[in-house]
């Protein structure tokens, strides 16, 4: 009995972190079969406390494990992903170096939310590019988004473009991730 015990709370606060549905479920049935055995009170800890940590193990172990796969997403102040880009030839000649995001300005109704991209261009053309930048939030919804034509990065270097796009307060807080789409006239 002593073990089932043990197993039935090791579920529970496992619950918290890793499979909250799977584990959460097996402490609610270990919690059962400990109130069938005549353990009431073990019993019902067991399951409430499994139906606890398995209902915030769906928020805080995603959390924890989107802060473990990818540390720079976890911040809504500044965080930067490197897209592919719109059709890719087979051999393509340049590449985006970095896409970087963050609030620049902010008041209670409005923010301003910049970006900065480096393109490299290893060509020995001059090349043109077009794209856009998405502020996007945990789950990869786009929240806002600016565009930029014309980007003229010389032959074998690199080019910066900055720019910023201006969205309500209350949103620039969803943003967790800052993409940029780019494609070669």
């Amino acid at each position: 009995m002593k073990t089932l015990l043990i197993a039935g709370y090791v579920c529970a606060l496992v619950a918290l972190i890793f499979l909250p549905p799977a584990f959460a479920l097996a402490a609610i049935v270990i919690g059962v079969i400990v109130l069938a055995r005549g353990r009431i009170g073990n019993g019902i800890a067991i399951i409430v406390i499994g139906a606890v940590c398995g209902y915030y193990g769906l928020f805080f172990g995603d959390a924890i494990w989107r802060t473990l796969n990818n540390p720079r997403s976890s911040s809504s102040q500044s965080s930067s992903i490197v897209a592919p880009s719109l059709p890719a030839p087979m051999t393509q000649d340049w590449h985006v170096v970095s896409i970087d995001g963050r609030i620049t300005e902010s008041d209670e109704t409005q923010t301003r939310y910049a970006w900065k991209l480096i393109i490299r261009n290893d060509s020995t053309e001059p090349a043109v590019f077009d794209g856009k930048v998405e502020f996007q939030d945990a789950d990869g919804f786009i929240v806002e988004t600016d565009s930029n034509w014309d980007m003229q990065v010389p032959a074998e270097s690199d080019a910066t473009f900055t720019g910023y796009a201006l969205m309500s307060t209350q949103d620039a807080h969803k943003v967790t991730q800052t993409v940029a789409k780019i494609s070669k006239k």
